[in-house]
């Protein structure tokens, strides 16, 4: 069998290997680096956690509201008189109305809260 010119010996490939080894390839990384990277990703999620609870509360109250709105839509479209019992109702009563759906999406970001939080505490 043929040696190729590019091939080491056993003996110059030891070398090559020790040579590279002795070269300092030390990375310094500051203290409390871990911690502070940590302390970052928590507080990302904590964002995205919010966020995403947020969006996912505004769909679930918006939805109705749009069938609602869908709704009152067609009854102006087909008659008139009905949409305006509606409509007088909603203004008669609209503070509470709207003070019910401000508890109810309170309420379900509460519950999201109290979920995170005794799932922070059984992890731990």
């Amino acid at each position: 069998m043929k040696k190729n010119s590019k091939d080491f010996d056993e003996q110059a490939l030891d070398d090559l290997i020790q040579e590279a080894m002795s070269d300092d390839m030390f990375v310094a990384v500051p203290e409390g680096f871990a911690d502070r990277m940590e302390k970052k990703a928590q507080q990302i999620n904590l964002y995205r956690f919010w966020q995403d609870e947020f969006l996912k509360h505004i769909y679930f109250i918006g939805g109705p509201i749009l069938m609602l709105a869908i709704t009152f839509g067609v009854f102006y479209y087909f008659n008139p008189e009905s949409l305006t019992g509606i409509l007088s109702f909603l203004n008669q009563f609209k503070w509470l109305l709207l003070g019910g759906i401000i508890l109810l999406f309170g309420i379900q970001l509460a519950d999201s809260w109290v979920f995170k939080r005794l799932g922070k505490n059984q992890n731990t």
